[in-house]
């Protein structure tokens, strides 16, 4: 399947009725400039775009005998759906133009055809152009290289997108999000502000819902889709006024957003029933998860299972509960591995060195600090653990299951859905002792470990790819890009 687009301008030559026009065939007649792509569904076997009345009654009007060199690039791409029309285009009367440097990382040739006799108001004016069905700006907060769930997430789904065929554009925004000051507020205005009319952006949660004022602003001029990881109340320790002001905060950003991602059925079920989302505008895109092989665990020689957790140390992800439990098991033979950031809330992290200190676990517990690759620490494991308060998925819990390992966590969040009961063992949030008896049986009992790593490698094959991923949200955004709805301009301050 092929897609011919646009970077510039293309000739489309009208022949007698009936007949085929496009840039592979000589032809002769009359010429005229659109910004149009088409896609394979909409060529003849001879990669011909064949005419159709619609597009000729708009032509008829735009006749110029000049020639008009054509831009295009043709690029490998999956099957699109069927499209009712492709010609959402208008004609330009302002040429020659060339394409903004930057706004698609390169600028084609110049158009040498001489002015066009029909000219649109709407259309784009020297020095611009439109943006692409396939053009997407991706807005992300802090750093994109950065090892946490929602961040890998976002680095994923940006290649799985450029897979798909759509050209991305990282704007990369302060990291201050979802608490922004007013200088990081205005710079991620002026980075939307200078985005064609109709652009099409996908701006991630954290800095999504704490912008409402800046999503209304620009709602009627760009096409705003909204990506939800977890609703930003749902960080523990917030103050209750502060809860308050960001759910207001990120409802009435939602409002505004063409469309909403959510990454799991339970996070979508809660924009629906908190949030106002209306379901036709909300589209679930579970994390992806990619083969491994089994984890081949602590070997024979050792005193005991080697626990693993995964995740940054904040309080959501509850490693202090997790410390208090194994305080509670301190009389079986174990070792402990926590592999996250221990910097981005150092506090969290002083308070679980003095626990870890406290309850005598310094030699059995280890804080491994931030770590890119963790496939050796996976292969070594016999069991895996975290004690979130919430998770919006559950990337880390995933993974585990993928190399065949028994968990143990908590019904917080979207848990549930991604660990079934065959593979793990699920206990209440905020329940160190709970916790420390469904450690006491996994640790404690070598046949329950046996008989959740097999369900655990039963349910890694339902877990969806990133391509999946990648597919689900593609699609979303076609359908966003080719809608009809009315674009305005943003107010005048």
């Amino acid at each position: 399947m092929y897609a011919v687009e646009v970077r510039d301008h293309i000739m489309i030559a009208h022949s007698l009725p009936g007949r085929v026009f496009g840039p592979a065939q000589r032809l002769h007649g009359a010429t005229f400039v659109v910004d149009v792509a088409f896609f394979r569904e909409d060529l003849d076997p001879d990669n011909l775009v064949s005419t159709s009345a619609a597009p000729r009654r708009f032509c008829a009007r735009c006749w110029n005998p000049s020639t008009t060199p054509i831009s295009t690039s043709i690029r490998s791409s999956p099957a699109r759906p069927r499209r009712a029309s492709i010609w959402p285009a208008t004609c330009s009367g302002a040429w020659p133009r060339r394409s903004a440097p930057g706004a698609s990382g390169r600028t084609p040739a110049a158009s040498t055809a001489s002015a066009s006799p029909c000219a649109n108001p709407m259309s784009p004016g020297p020095g611009m152009r439109r943006p692409l069905a396939t053009d997407l700006r991706f807005a992300v907060p802090g750093d994109l290289e950065s090892l946490t769930g929602g961040y890998v997430y976002d680095r994923r789904l940006a290649a799985e997108l450029g897979h798909a065929g759509w050209t991305v554009e990282v704007l990369a925004w302060p990291a201050s999000f979802p608490r922004p000051s007013a200088a990081d507020k205005a710079a991620a205005a002026a980075s939307l502000a200078a985005l064609p009319d109709g652009s099409l952006v996908l701006v991630d949660g954290l800095a999504f819902g704490a912008l409402p004022e800046l999503a209304e602003a620009e709602a009627g001029r760009l096409r705003l889709v909204a990506l939800v990881h977890h609703p930003l109340v749902l960080e523990p320790e917030l103050p209750p006024e502060e809860c308050r002001r960001l759910k207001r905060s990120e409802r009435r950003a939602l409002a505004a957003a063409r469309a909403v991602i959510a990454t799991s059925d339970t996070t979508a079920e809660m924009l629906i029933r908190d949030y106002g989302v209306a379901p036709d505008r909300l589209q679930v895109a579970k994390p992806g998860t990619d083969p491994a092989a089994p984890a081949r665990g602590s070997g024979p020689g050792a005193s005991g299972p080697h626990i693993l957790s995964v995740g940054t140390l904040t309080p959501r992800k509850g490693h202090d509960l997790l410390i208090e439990a194994l305080a509670r098991i301190s009389d079986l033979n174990w070792s402990c591995s926590i592999a996250g950031s221990l910097t981005r809330s150092p506090e969290t992290t002083a308070a679980l060195r003095a626990s870890i200190a406290a309850n005598r676990l310094g030699e059995r517990v280890r804080l491994l600090g931030e770590i890119a690759d963790l496939d050796s620490l996976y292969d070594s494991a016999d069991l895996f653990v975290l004690a979130s308060r919430h998770e919006g998925y559950g990337m880390v819990f995933a993974e585990a299951l993928q190399r065949g390992l028994p968990v143990v966590g908590t019904t917080a969040g979207a848990i549930p859905e991604v660990v079934p009961p065959a593979a793990g063992l699920l206990v209440p949030p905020n329940d160190a002792r709970s916790l420390a008896d469904a450690l006491r049986q996994a640790v404690g009992d070598a046949a329950t470990r046996r008989r959740l790593a097999a369900g655990a490698r039963a349910s890694a094959e339902t877990l969806p790819r990133w391509e999946q991923t990648g597919r689900q949200v593609s699609a979303l955004l076609r359908t966003v890009a080719a809608a009809r709805k009315r674009l305005r301009p943003a107010p005048v301050p």
